[in-house]
């Protein structure tokens, strides 16, 4: 079970970055890092955006719901690892977010807050903006809602008409067919790569 510190470092390794080049992407100190790392400070939501976009990966992948338990502990307070949003705009996107899957899943406020495992009056402030969620909650309301991190925090664009018409289909196939679609959707991906490299070539008189 990796904590944080491992995850921030385990990505920051694969990347290639030593700790001051990831700070300074960060516009941190690289002593900062170090004690991200050693889980002696935990980061800001903001802060593991931004290394979300730095390491080309979700959000989810980074924070993991596998250490955001309700046992997880901050070593210098004692408390539950707690995220604070750092402005109202990404505060407004979360409340608008949630609300608006709400109202896809046909659940009411209150339906979701039956179900948390924290405070339901802590869940219908975070519904109206009224206070500000650790991440640990945000993991487990995407869990809840079958959504993730990333698009509650205006990481990721709402899906179209479209590309939700086809989720629902692929959804309603069985696991084979599943498989074929896959297998279809990589080869005509690998078709399209090499049109677009012949494309290239001609282009450049090769």
């Amino acid at each position: 079970m990796k904590d944080i510190g491992t995850s921030i470092r385990h990505y920051r390794e694969i990347n290639d970055l030593t700790q001051k080049e990831l700070a300074d992407k960060l516009s941190i100190s690289p002593s900062t890092i170090g004690m991200y790392e050693q889980n002696r400070r935990i980061p800001d939501i903001t802060t593991l955006t931004n290394m979300s976009k730095i390491f080309n990966i979700p959000l989810d992948t980074l924070v993991g719901a596998n250490y955001l338990t309700s046992s997880s502990k901050d070593k210098s307070t004692g408390h539950g690892f707690f995220f604070f949003f750092f402005d109202d705009a990404l505060k407004d996107v979360f409340v608008e977010r949630i609300n608006e899957v709400l109202k896809e899943r046909n659940m009411s406020q209150e339906d979701l807050c039956n179900q948390v495992s924290f405070d339901s009056d802590e869940c219908k402030g975070y519904l109206t903006g009224e206070s500000e969620p650790p991440i640990k909650n945000i993991v487990e309301l995407s869990q809840i809602l079958d959504t993730s991190v990333d698009y509650l925090l205006g990481q990721t664009e709402p899906l179209t008409s479209t590309e939700k018409k086809m989720l629902n289909t692929f959804n309603s196939l069985n696991e084979d067919n599943q498989d074929i679609i896959i297998g279809k959707m990589k080869e005509l991906l690998r078709e399209q790569r090499l049109s677009n490299d012949n494309d290239l070539k001609k282009a450049s008189g090769k």
